[in-house]
């Protein structure tokens, strides 16, 4: 007798309450099953609109060991006919002219199943905890970082984490140390130092002192350098 297992699959709305609908509500799914019900948002639209398809806006479950799983805006679009792993990594999902079309099979026994409340979110909409931690997801806008990435000496590339936002560290390279708020409030005076070969360096906190000119080891200031202010004229 092959084993059966309660299973469901539903999609909200992220303004809304996290599972509203039921998938499999009349009967039990084999485990490993390949049946595929089709997805639906949580205000009752479709997940496609013909010409592709899209989680966004939407928090996924899927049966009771898999917790709830916010997908993250714009998780698409995807073509039709194109297939792909549902967010919680044990379902597949394929983009159909009706709309998303899941597997509804329940997660491995490991799954970490988190707590179904919710947290409101400043712009109204609302937010569920996420495996494996089981934290709250962020809310929009909060936490996250621009897209871009910084190629490192090896080939790789990092890209801004938070709450920095500052790239990661490349690999063999220690984490950059964290500036202290007392740092960033230090300013200094904007006048310069020529130097003997003609450059120029300014002050620098957090002492204020003149950078050191090239090839100067002490950094002081030497009696025969020039130190002018940042005064600009206009030109006709």
């Amino acid at each position: 007798m092959r084993p059966f297992i309660a299973s469901f699959f539903a999609v909200c709305a992220a303004a809304g309450c996290l599972v509203t609908t039921t998938a499999c509500s009349s009967g039990d799914v084999p485990v490993g099953s390949a049946h595929q019900e089709i997805q639906r948002r949580g205000d009752g639209q479709p997940t496609g609109d013909g010409q592709s398809c899209s989680w966004e806006g939407t928090t996924l479950r899927l049966g009771e060991g898999c917790g709830a799983v916010p997908t993250p805006p714009g998780y698409g679009p995807y073509e039709i006919g194109e297939t792909f792993p549902a967010p919680d990594g044990c379902n597949e999902c394929s983009c159909t002219e009706r709309g998303i079309m899941c597997t509804v099979r329940d997660c491995a026994g490991d799954g970490v199943a988190c707590t179904d409340d919710a947290k409101e979110c400043p712009d109204g909409s609302f937010v569920g905890r996420v495996p494996p931690s089981c934290e709250f997801a962020p809310c929009p806008g909060e936490g996250a970082c621009t897209l871009e990435a910084k190629l490192c000496p090896d080939g790789s590339s990092v890209g801004r984490v938070p709450p920095s936002c500052e790239f990661a560290p490349c690999p063999g390279e220690e984490a950059p140390a964290t500036t202290t708020k007392d740092e960033c409030e230090i300013v200094c005076t904007m006048d310069v130092k020529e130097c003997p070969d003609g450059s120029f360096v300014g002050r620098v906190a957090p002492d204020c002192a003149f950078a050191p000119c090239p090839n100067d080891d002490d950094g002081g200031d030497d009696d025969d350098e020039t130190v002018c202010t940042l005064e600009a004229k206009l030109c006709p």
